[in-house]
C-alpha cells in the first residue's frame, strides 16, 4: 500500500503532539516534518489525507478499549456518505485507522504489507 493511495485516515492523538508524531510515524511527514504537514493543510477535510475527521480522541474523549472502534467507525462512517457536516466530499476508498496503521501491518503468515512513498 502506498500513501498516496491512502484517501483518509484516523491516527491516535491523545494529545496534540501525538497526532504530529503519529504523521511521520506513518510516513505522511518526514521525521521533524509533523507540525509543517500539518500547517500546509493537508489533513483538513479538503485536503490532500484528511485525518481524524470527526474530530479525534481530543474532540470525542479517549475511552480506553474503545477508541480504535470509534476510529474504525468514522472511516466506515466516510466511505458511506454518513458523515453530515463533516462529510469529504468525494467519499474515501482507502482509510485506515491507528489500529491498522503502523510501518508493517501483517497480510499473511508469510508475508507483511508496507506502507511505502
Amino acid at each position: 500500500m502506498l500513501r498516496d493511495d491512502l484517501d483518509v485516515a484516523e491516527v491516535h492523538d491523545c494529545f496534540a503532539v501525538t497526532e504530529l508524531m503519529m504523521y511521520e510515524a506513518i510516513g505522511l511527514a518526514e521525521p521533524g516534518k509533523g507540525a509543517e504537514f500539518f500547517r500546509s493543510g493537508a489533513t483538513r477535510l479538503g485536503g490532500r489525507i484528511p485525518v481524524n475527521t470527526g474530530g479525534g480522541l481530543l474532540s470525542f474523549g479517549h475511552p480506553v478499549g474503545a477508541t480504535g472502534v470509534k476510529q474504525v467507525l468514522e472511516i466506515y462512517r466516510q466511505m458511506k456518505g454518513k458523515c453530515g457536516d463533516y462529510q469529504m466530499e468525494q467519499r474515501p476508498q482507502l482509510g485506515p485507522s491507528s489500529l491498522s496503521l503502523s510501518p508493517r501491518l501483517p497480510c499473511s503468515e508469510s508475508e507483511c504489507c508496507e506502507l511505502q512513498g
